[in-house]
């Protein structure tokens, strides 16, 4: 019986074989979605869950309010972790990590010059409790004791392998590395990889008592008041302890050593637990990448809406194709059959279908993760053989769709009466063309295809707008070149580089500083401003630039003057929201006015127009502007316009990379155009961009398959009405639209359904944006009018060859 059964699912797909291709394609694509979805859900969602002690690891991190306004890292001062260990109580294994990108020499036996690894990524200083703390390491050779004192550094396995090619990991042991030139460090300890599933996932420990040996910026281990992302700390909670209570200790240990941050202004210290870290986007991500929750959810919907596109698919072909059957049906229910038996045989029918679109979307798969590289994380891999979950996840998935999509056809089919077929009485509910479940779900597709159309189009505009929008600096043919960092702060290397670059041709101006006026990871200081009796306390965003700063950036001065150079920061310049949060209307009154950093008084000597920190995400910030020879490593370099032939900014940065080689020999030659790094801030609004241009068009696809599928099914079941309609003197015209009036009504419905759910969607997309561009209602009607002229020419391509069709041949028989 079983063999019957496969016998007559494969010839009925063959007899079918139009709609069949129809069904296995628009199952494929949403198959193929499902289980990349479903991949990129599954790596994102196991972050640290192989930690059994997770749920009791918490990072410090900081809310803080001024004047109104929330600002939120993950930093802390660089004397706080050490004041945690010996000063709080229901914690232990404190972990202080402050993040870097260090040059690495390796010496060689045999070589006069070492080795050179430039910039390797995921370096941290840290201490021993790191892994105390995160024990999932394996040692393979030493310890992570000695990291409690200076100079010693842990490798992972495959760090080890890069520098020490072809020695086994206890011969590592005992090896030197040099850092930046002048830190020798011993390595103490070889650990295996850390698990694609985290964030920690660094390569290189060194010690983090060696920064009291280096010159290192915001490594004071008596600084409280200046702090940066760059520097965090991990602790675990002692069993019975819940965070509140580590939380109170906090704050009562920030009023003991930092100055108070005034009327209307708070530090909120608080915990951030480890599983929260991979998701939470208000704490800058200083060294991982975040996943957003609702973004994983949303794509889950996708996966589901495309399923069920292709799924609505099947039910309107077979419910309509469902007299093509009727005599097969009668005759079998006549000899015994019962619906049970018919019922389990077009579910065969469907699984069979579901298997071939489940292949062909296994096929596809490889492909998509390639083509779709820049989005999926990088240590996602698709290894069907290797993953028992997805096996389970493919199974259920196939159980699925195949009831889905073939139970209620198959319902449809198995209740038909013999007696009505073999009558040639209509079938109720199969054949009608007004059937109301197939308008419901044609509907519910084209609602779906409309509504990313109408998505994608303001995503779309929202991206341009913040690509294009004057941020109130010029960000065009500039470039930021980054020095080494030296702990000599006597070091003038990067100085005559800036003087010998400033000589070059096709240099229009240079200087030297800190991050751009926009760029990541800003540093921020406490600044007090007293005006009588009134006190303000301020934690301030800050810019570093010599003199030609606000040239190369063409930041526009309000009042006052330009910076004067200094080896300390003894003059400030201020934006105009910090102005006007002074008290300020005319920004000439604000000139001469101190702020005090710390006990430091710094006059305010100019304001400058205020410009766009971090792009339209957020709202512009106070902010001032300094000027101090120590600590700058950034050269800031304005570009002369592009020549003619596009070859003039190569051809000048070729003579900025020579320049630069002959300065420092060996070292990387590491550069950034500030559009290209402005863009980033946008990668995830690119990639949703993306995003939605496939699901859109995959949705117009799989809904025009259907579309297709139920105009040949009504053009065939309305051939003798064509014909007689046609002889009777109807025209072309008359008859494609007697075709496709049905169709059209359904597309103005799901039009009236998509177009508020859409704008409702998108809104609350554009309110994680402080600058917004204008949504208007062409935007909505350019949605429908596309869906609408591709639905009709989907549809033309059946009707008019229906339409112009020889109406004798539909009535020669009958």
């Amino acid at each position: 019986m079983i063999k019957n059964y496969w016998r007559t699912a494969l010839r009925n797909l063959w007899h079918t074989r139009t709609f069949s291709i129809i069904n296995i394609f628009g199952l494929a694509i949403g198959l193929c979605a499902a289980l990349v979805i479903w991949l990129v859900v599954h790596f994102d969602l196991g972050f640290e869950n192989f930690r059994p002690e997770r749920d009791r690891i918490h990072r410090i991190v900081l809310d803080a309010n001024f004047s109104g306004e929330t600002f939120h890292m993950a930093g802390v001062p660089f004397a706080m972790p050490a004041a945690i260990a010996t000063e709080l109580t229901g914690i232990k294994n404190v972990t202080p990590i402050y993040f870097t990108s260090l040059e690495v020499a390796i010496p060689r036996p045999g070589q006069s010059n070492p080795t050179v690894f430039k910039g390797p990524n995921r370096t941290v200083y840290t201490n021993a409790h790191y892994f105390s703390l995160f024990h999932s390491y394996t040692w393979l050779a030493g310890s992570a004791t000695p990291l409690d004192a200076p100079y010693h550094t842990v490798l992972t396995k495959s760090r080890a392998a890069t520098y020490f090619p072809g020695l086994n990991p206890t011969e590592i042991i005992g090896k030197t590395i040099t850092y930046n030139d002048s830190l020798n460090a011993i390595v103490c300890g070889i650990a295996s990889d850390p698990p694609a599933n985290t964030d920690l996932d660094w390569n290189e420990f060194v010690s983090i008592s060696t920064l009291a040996h280096t010159n290192t910026r915001y490594a004071d281990p008596n600084e409280w008041g200046n702090f940066t992302d760059a520097s965090e700390c991990f602790f675990e909670l002692a069993p019975g302890i819940q965070p509140a209570a580590i939380e109170s200790q906090l704050i009562r240990l920030w009023k003991k050593h930092a100055a108070d941050a005034g009327p209307g202004n708070s530090y909120n210290w608080r915990l951030q637990p480890l599983s929260d870290l991979h998701f939470n986007p208000f704490y800058t991500p200083f060294y991982h990448r975040t996943a957003h929750k609702p973004t994983l959810y949303g794509l889950m919907l996708v996966a589901v809406f495309l399923l069920a596109l292709g799924c609505i698919n099947f039910i309107n072909l077979t419910t309509a194709n469902a007299s093509r059957r009727a005599r097969e049906i009668g005759v079998r229910k006549t000899f015994g059959s019962s619906r049970s038996q018919l019922l389990l045989q077009f579910l065969g029918e469907t699984f069979l279908l579901t298997m071939l679109s489940l292949t062909l979307s296994l096929a596809l798969t490889p492909w998509l993760l390639r083509a779709f590289s820049d989005f999926i994380p990088r240590d996602l891999h698709f290894n069907f053989f290797h993953q028992p979950a997805l096996w389970l996840f493919l199974l259920m998935l196939l159980l699925a769709v195949t009831l889905l999509a073939g139970f209620y056809p198959s319902w449809i089919l198995a209740r038909l009466q013999p007696i009505q077929v073999l009558r040639n009485q209509p079938v109720a509910g199969a054949t009608s063309r007004r059937a109301v479940l197939r308008k419901i779900l044609t509907v519910f597709q084209f609602t779906v295809a409309q509504a990313f159309i109408i998505a994608t189009v303001i995503v779309g505009h929202q991206l341009h707008y913040s690509l294009t929008a004057d941020l109130g600096f010029k960000k065009d043919a500039i470039v930021n070149l980054e020095t080494p960092y030296t702990a000599d702060a006597a070091d003038n290397k990067r100085f005559l580089l800036l003087d010998r670059i400033r000589n070059l041709p096709g240099i229009e101006r240079a200087g030297i500083g800190g991050i751009a006026p926009s760029g990541e990871y800003p540093n921020t200081s406490e600044f007090t401003y007293t005006n009588g009796t009134q006190k303000r306390d301020m934690q301030l965003e800050l810019r570093d630039g010599d003199s030609n700063y606000i040239r190369i950036y063409h930041l526009q001065l309000l009042a006052g003057r330009n910076l004067r150079p200094s080896d300390s920061s003894t003059e400030l310049i201020i934006n105009r929201s910090l102005c006007t949060f002074l008290g300020f209307r005319n920004p000439a009154d604000a000139i001469g006015k101190i702020l005090l950093n710390g006990s430091q008084p710094v006059p305010i000597v100019g304001v400058i127009t205020d410009f766009h920190q971090a792009g339209m995400h957020t709202l512009i910030k106070p902010l001032v502007l300094t000027w101090s020879n120590k600590d700058q490593f950034t050269i800031h370099i304005a570009l002369r316009p592009q020549t003619p032939d596009g070859a003039g900014w190569k051809t000048t940065m070729a003579l900025v990379e020579k320049t630069y080689r002959e300065t420092y020999p060996g070292r990387n030659f590491d550069f950034a155009f500030l559009d290209d790094v402005i863009a980033k801030y946008y990668v995830a609004e690119q990639q949703l961009s993306t995003l939605l241009r496939w699901a859109t068009g995959l949705t117009i696809f799989i809904s025009c398959l259907g579309l297709a599928g139920l105009v040949i099914f009504t053009t065939n079941a309305r051939t003798k009405e064509i014909g007689i309609r046609k002889v009777l003197g109807a025209p072309v015209a008359t008859i494609i639209a007697l075709l496709s009036k049905e169709f059209v009504k359904l597309l103005l419905i799901a039009f009236a359904i998509a177009a508020p759910a859409a704008w409702w969607a998108i809104h609350k997309w554009l309110e994680s944006f402080a600058y917004r561009a204008p949504v208007s209602g062409w935007t909505f009607a350019l949605a429908g009018l596309t869906m609408m002229g591709i639905a009709l020419l989907t549809m033309s391509i059946r009707t008019i060859r229906a339409a112009t069709a020889n109406p004798v041949d539909a009535l020669r028989t009958d």
